[in-house]
């Protein structure tokens, strides 16, 4: 059985340390990674930081160290929200994903004391990964790639070849639900064909006019059992 942990900041440090038995696994919103964390802590028995866990802590955060993290909590008017310039909400989101990985931090220490696997669905950035994360214990899903950029170090790129494919048609609002039915219910019924390659893809689309979601399809690759 998996569970999920809680602890309070006072007992936890805040200094970055090797996380032997902790795994991180991060990436792009909706790519399947609460769900991998729920499944992987509940095969090997692990403790599941699932997605956002650090908002335990949130009701006590002080807004002198958590300015951004406090703002979007103490916010009464949600126009406030959305009239900032896309400089102020990006310089916001750098900051948020900073305060987010402080809070992990301290929280982290006190998990993976308990001697099981920890599995964690993580904001942490990758440049902090490679000095906490053990060698093997980091899996990045579905990250954006701009080819005219870098690739991060320790990252590459792959062309995904050409396969059969079953395509699962969802929504934001359903895409958790079908990802995690799709790998705990589908597959493990599924006869005459088994999972293909290393690659599942998924496709959104822009929301159709008058519509506040978005369209999604799951590809997974199979070939004939």
């Amino acid at each position: 059985m998996s569970s999920r942990w809680s602890c309070s900041s006072e007992n936890a440090g805040g200094d970055p340390v090797r996380f032997e038995n902790v795994y991180f696994i991060t990436g792009t919103a909706y790519a399947g990674k609460s769900t991998m964390v729920h499944l992987l802590a509940e095969k090997h028995s692990g403790i599941e930081c699932e997605e956002n866990y650090h908002n335990r802590l949130l009701p006590g955060l002080g807004k002198e160290e958590f300015p951004a993290l406090t703002w979007s909590r103490d916010l009464e008017d949600w126009h406030e929200f959305i009239r900032r310039t896309p400089e102020t909400y990006e310089a916001w989101m750098d900051q948020v994903s900073r305060e987010c990985e402080t809070l992990e931090l301290r929280l982290l220490p006190e998990a993976a004391a308990q001697g099981r696997p920890v599995f964690v669905d993580s904001n942490i950035s990758l440049e902090t990964l490679r000095k906490v994360a053990a060698p093997g214990h980091v899996l990045i899903i579905a990250d954006l790639y701009l080819p005219w950029e870098d690739v991060p170090e320790g990252c590459e790129t792959r062309i995904i070849p050409a396969s059969l494919w079953a395509q699962f048609p969802c929504t934001i609002r359903t895409l958790q639900d079908t990802n995690t039915k799709i790998w705990s219910e589908w597959l493990p019924a599924l006869q005459g064909y088994t999972l293909a390659g290393e690659y599942d893809i998924e496709v959104y689309l822009p929301p159709e006019e008058g519509s506040d979601d978005m369209k999604v399809y799951i590809w997974v690759p199979l070939k004939q059992a």
